[in-house]
């Protein structure tokens, strides 16, 4: 029987990658077929062999081979489509596509990570149920434990400023020894701004005229600082009316109290700064008879002036 006729070859006209110049490859059957009878006869080797389905399935494989050895049309399409480089605004790379499928919890707007955190959510909840209660460790008659109060800042709240000063803030007026305090300046006047004498003030403490722990003119105005041997101790602003408490415990050789008043403002702080001036570590002061503004003012007074200021 003739072989039968392998069909005609055709290019690939309506593909524009290839332009015609490819052609469609077809495996053909180089062995001769073999002839076939009606009742499927044996060969001269007399080995029998179904020719007709020997030839199917020889062009069956060539169909296979020829399918897998060159891609259709619509496989092209689709490589050029995946490899075809889309605008962003569009469609995301393919690389960026991969990222946020893999790491798309870490981005806290991406719908993966609300619907993590709210399993998480739900997980703790399911926990705490789970959990059986803690047991009542009290005594059957011990009464419950009242709920904590909050506590309470103090009103005064002492604050470290420049160069070592503690400021006290809203503090009451407290009683301190008049030993444990200093004078702030090495001199002092003997006068008070009303022009009685310090002295008088002492002779008025001797006589109990003066009660140091109620007379509100008595209530000294004081600064928390470390001496020259880093010790905490109290420094007066009032000099003279330290002076003469500190003089009329001499003469009652007993400890005498007085009240003081912390101060917290900055400008007082730095007016007490600026006039700091001490030599013997705030323990000795020394009297100044003529600098007071009372013999000043008196002086400008009693003196006339040798010329008339003029005024441009």
């Amino acid at each position: 029987m003739p072989a039968l006729p392998l069909p005609p070859r055709k290019s690939c006209e309506y593909c524009h990658l290839c332009n015609g110049s490819r052609k469609r490859k077809y495996v053909e059957d180089e062995e001769k077929p073999a002839d076939l009878d009606v009742d499927c006869g044996s060969t001269e080797a007399g080995e029998s062999q179904p020719a007709l389905s020997a030839f199917t399935e020889d062009t069956s494989k060539s169909e296979v081979k020829s399918e897998l050895s060159e891609p259709s049309h619509d496989d092209m399409l689709d490589l050029i489509s995946r490899l075809w480089l889309t605008p962003k605004t569009v469609e995301p790379v393919k690389a960026l596509k991969s990222f946020l499928k893999l790491y798309g919890r870490l981005w806290p707007g991406s719908k993966s990570c609300k619907a993590a955190t709210k399993a998480a959510r739900k997980r703790v909840k399911r926990r705490k149920r789970q959990q059986p209660a803690q047991p009542d460790k009290r005594k059957p008659n011990e009464p419950e434990e009242p709920p904590n109060k909050p506590v309470k800042e103090p009103e005064s709240e002492a604050t470290q400023g420049r160069n070592g000063w503690n400021l006290i803030r809203e503090v009451p007026v407290c009683e301190v020894p008049v030993s444990e305090l200093r004078y702030s300046q090495r001199t002092c006047g003997a006068f008070f701004r009303c022009g009685r004498k310090c002295l008088d003030l002492v002779q008025d403490l001797h006589a109990g005229k003066v009660d140091p722990r109620k007379a509100d003119f008595l209530i000294l105005d004081v600064f928390r600082k470390k001496d020259s041997r880093g010790r905490p101790v109290l420094w007066s602003a009032d000099n003279r009316r330290l002076y003469a408490l500190k003089l009329f415990q001499q003469y009652t050789k007993g400890q005498v109290k007085v009240r003081v008043r912390w101060q917290g403002d900055f400008s007082a702080l730095k007016r007490f700064e600026r006039n700091l001036d001490t030599d013997s570590d705030g323990v000795k002061i020394r009297f100044r008879p003529d600098s007071h503004r009372f013999f000043r003012d008196s002086a400008r007074q009693a003196r006339p002036a040798r010329r008339r200021r003029t005024r441009y």
